[in-house]
């Protein structure tokens, strides 16, 4: 596979006998050169200044990393219902929200290393046990291990914990 060949920008040809390869940018190269790095943003907000638009547009990153996570981190899926009732929506979008809400919250205390991947494994991993003691309920967490004891750590669930 050849970038040139596939964007067009370079003419290049193979003399498999010489062994030799010659190639050369095209204008195509020149134009394309010429607009790396511009991107142009297209808004209605005529008030906004140009540093407003520009950080606004990028911010899309986030929201986009945020639905992906819906699909692919959180601890409790929740994929797209396929309803068309507005309240089921509405509760839908809401579900979305607060997972993305707790999951970031739960990014946020975590040391910066570990993975989405690596939060969801540990999330699953935990296992809560409910016992009663008198007429108390208790809550430890079970099925600790070097992952799960990072997330209890920086979320401190440490009194969680089975003595």
């Amino acid at each position: 596979k050849i970038l040139g060949k596939r964007y067009h920008c370079l003419d290049w040809s193979l003399d498999p006998k010489a062994k030799e390869l010659s190639w050369e940018w095209t204008k195509e190269w020149d134009r394309k050169y010429e607009l790396a790095g511009i991107l142009p943003i297209i808004t209605d907000h005529d008030d906004w200044t140009a540093d407003r638009v520009a950080k606004t547009y990028f911010q899309r990153k986030d929201i986009e990393d945020m639905f992906h996570l819906t699909k692919k981190a959180l601890i409790v899926p929740v994929e797209p219902p396929y309803v068309k009732e507005d309240h089921l929506i509405r509760a839908h979008l809401f579900l979305i929200f607060i997972g993305l809400t707790c999951y970031q919250h739960i990014k946020r205390k975590l040391p910066n290393t570990m993975t989405s991947d690596e939060i969801k494994t540990a999330m699953e991993e935990l296992d809560m046990v409910i016992s009663t003691e008198g007429e108390t309920l208790q809550f430890k967490l079970a099925n600790l291990n070097e992952k799960t004891r990072q997330l209890i750590t920086a979320m401190n669930l440490e009194q969680y914990l089975p003595e």
